[in-house]
């Protein structure tokens, strides 16, 4: 009995996943519909039970798994398993093709190499490489035919290894440090060798030690991919023309010490000559890669002393623009600057590094995108070029990771280890999810890189979750994506329900729910359907749906006052937040705590013309996020200084920091307009601030 490709495929997807794999994402990654996949299934089942091995279990809501016993048995019948079958996408086609064409450019390439490659009919190759020429042009690249000389690329090299950069990146696999496998028809072997780029991944691991920084996970594997292309690129002779200024400053770096020994291992692994201009072009690439340490980030250099000024000041107008008071700042400092430190050379020199997170960080955290956006400035005064959406996105999840940061249990006999290759922004989003999960179940959540993972024997935890497939250990590993959408939140929690036996002995809500089945149904298993009642109601109160209310669910009508004068600004304050008192949004500490700000730092809260927002940490007495405004006829001094007097104050007072953000955005584009920010502060009565509140509230 044999299967055929297609259900090779789906059975490789499903023994080389470690958990549960969902219908919906066989789909996805196979290209394939549901009828085809249960309709294969059949087929893998008899295959299955043909060979005495267990049939594959399809668990509603989780999907299909098979048992480790079989998946060592499948693995020795079919030996091309691990090779995945696997059917390009439209952008890999024409990743691929560019690839080829770098790779082969000394050589006649028509349709028929392509079609060879890809396996795919001549009308698409055709079809994708007239989209090619057009995504080419932004880059000064062109994609050319002659009849003596087939297809070719012509252009800057430099822009064309940028750009081979950039389509090598569409290649890499998800969640795996492996590329896709692109055979070379031509000599009948891959073209990226495994064992090559591993080679190139040791040796700057050694480099690691000259510059005295750490790369993050996903970097170094990056970095030795492009190096491999690189070198392809010389041994065609085709060589990057650099500034001699440039490469004279380049020179000075200690990261060029590294690259003079990375490409003298490259000239002895590829039998290549590597030029010295050559050389500077790897240390711009050296200098671009984003680190996870640096052992001298403490000196000071003109270009790091300006950077880490940019940051102070994108902090400082974050927290003022964002009304927050960050925690443990000075590490962010520190992170922030790791990341933009390498930044600065990625947009110096149009090296870009793709981040699959981007979308995401503008939809999810689309207010601290925005606020991100706002505050960049600081940073490109340096760099005098605008960064991309994917560095901004890059800057949003550090924010974004310390806006929502959470307590973390230290000390506990349940322990898991998350394992992240994304870098210091995303482990750190990612371990705050968990840990709001988590919250009120003595987990310990504790972060480590893969390399830490790799170098242990044992691994000191009952659970791990990666975003990478990893070689398991001692402990099972779940494989999560960086940012968790509410349902693998639900999934992830159950899990963890499930394999810690967490045990509580229900609520209120599972006996009225009992009552109603028992007079409804007759119930074969009590016990089962209490715990599962008691599961489902857990899961579901820890995943709460991220609520950002509008401006006009927070500043309601009865939250508006108007009063000709104040005797001071503290009295301003107690006015203006005596809405919130008598309606229980907030405490009378939190007033006195918005005092104490100003006394301790000044006038911060005044954040524009005649307009000032009062705020305090969440936990200094907010019961419910709420606002409040105050118009002040006679204008109140909240220092000596003339630009510090106010007729406006507005309250603001939210149970996290991100709660308040989308009304806070909503009120920014009130306050712009200048026209609208009159009207609140000279002429409207209390009907027409509503409206206008209204009108801005969508």
């Amino acid at each position: 009995m044999i299967l055929d490709e297609r259900s090779i495929a789906l059975l490789s997807q499903i023994i080389n996943s470690n958990q549960h794999i969902l219908l919906k994402q066989l789909q996805e990654n196979l290209n394939i519909s549901r009828r085809t996949i249960y309709y294969d299934l059949e087929k893998i089942n008899n295959w299955l039970e043909f060979h005495g091995m267990h049939k594959v279990k399809n668990t509603r809501n989780l999907g299909l798994i098979i048992d480790e016993d079989s998946k060592t048995k499948i693995r020795e019948l079919i030996t091309d398993l691990d090779k995945e079958i696997y059917i390009y996408s439209h952008n890999e086609r024409k990743a691929i093709i560019f690839i080829y064409l770098c790779f082969f450019d000394k050589k006649k390439l028509i349709i028929n190499d392509f079609i060879s490659v890809i396996d795919v009919c001549r009308n698409t190759i055709i079809s994708d490489i007239k989209e090619l020429k057009e995504e080419l042009k932004p880059f000064r690249i062109q994609l050319k035919y002659e009849n003596n000389k087939g297809y070719y690329i012509q252009g800057n090299e430099r822009n064309i290894r940028n750009t081979l950069s950039n389509y090598v990146e569409k290649i890499i696999k998800k969640n795996r440090r492996e590329l896709l496998v692109i055979n070379d028809p031509l000599n009948r072997e891959v073209i990226f060798k495994k064992e090559i780029i591993n080679k190139i991944i040791d040796i700057i691991y050694d480099i690691e030690k000259i510059i005295g920084v750490q790369f993050t996970d996903k970097m170094i594997f990056n970095i030795a991919v492009r190096f491999y292309t690189f070198v392809n690129r010389i041994k065609n002779n085709r060589y990057v023309d650099m500034d001699e200024a440039e490469v004279i400053t380049i020179k000075k770096t200690k990261e060029y010490l590294a690259a003079k020994y990375i490409c003298n291992e490259l000239e002895k692994l590829f039998d290549v000559v590597i030029t010295e201009m050559e050389r500077s072009f790897f240390t711009i690439y050296l200098l671009s890669a984003k680190i996870f340490k640096d052992k001298f980030y403490l000196l000071e250099e003109d270009k790091s002393k300006e950077i880490k000024n940019a940051i102070i000041l994108m902090t400082e107008e974050f927290e003022k623009n964002a009304c927050v008071n960050l925690y443990d700042k000075e590490i962010l400092l520190e992170n922030l600057y790791l990341h933009l430190k390498t930044a600065y050379y990625r947009v110096k020199y149009g090296i870009t590094f793709e981040n699959p997170l981007t979308q995401i960080i503008k939809q999810k955290y689309a207010e601290i995108y925005k606020l991100t956006k706002k505050v960049i400035h600081h940073f490109v005064d340096i760099t005098e070029t605008m960064p991309s959406d994917d560095e901004i996105s890059y800057v949003a999840i550090h924010f974004g990771a310390w806006l929502n940061s959470t307590e973390t249990i230290q000390d506990s006999d349940k322990q898991i280890l998350i394992v992240c290759h994304e870098g210091i922004g995303v482990s750190k989003i990612l371990e705050n999810q968990l840990n709001e999960l988590l919250a009120g179940l003595n987990i310990a959540v504790k972060t480590k890189s893969i390399r830490d993972y790799e170098k242990m024997e044992k691994v000191n935890a009952n659970l791990m979750i990666s975003t990478i497939h990893l070689n398991a250990k001692n402990v099972p590993i779940y494989l999560v994506n960086s940012i968790l959408s509410n349902e693998e939140k639900k999934k992830l929690i159950s899990f963890i329900y499930k394999f810690f036996s967490i045990n509580n002995n229900g609520s209120n809500h599972t006996v009225s729910l009992m009552n109603i089945i028992k007079k409804n149904a007759i119930i074969t298993d009590e016990k089962r359907l209490i715990k599962d009642l008691n599961e489902h109601l857990y899961v579901n109160s820890v995943v709460k749906k991220e609520k950002q209310p509008m401006l006009n669910e927070l500043i309601k009508s009865s939250n508006v006052q108007i009063i000709q004068k104040a005797e001071n600004w503290e009295e301003a304050i107690e006015i203006a937040a005596q809405p919130l008192v008598l309606s229980n949004h907030i405490k009378k500490s939190y007033v006195q705590a918005m005092i104490d700000n100003v006394k301790e730092m000044g006038p911060y809260i005044v954040i524009g013309p005649k307009v000032a927002i009062p705020h305090a940490r969440p936990e200094e007495g907010v019961v419910e996020t709420s606002m409040s405004l105050l118009r002040i006829k006679e204008s109140v001094s909240f220092s000596e200084k003339e630009e510090h007097k106010v007729n406006l104050v507005i309250i603001l007072a939210s149970k996290d920091n991100i709660e308040h953000l989308k009304a806070l955005s909503q009120l920014s584009k009130i306050l712009t307009s200048e026209e609208n920010r009159n009207k609140l502060i000279y002429d409207a009565d209390k009907e027409e601030i509503v409206k206008i509140i209204d009108r801005y509230s969508k």
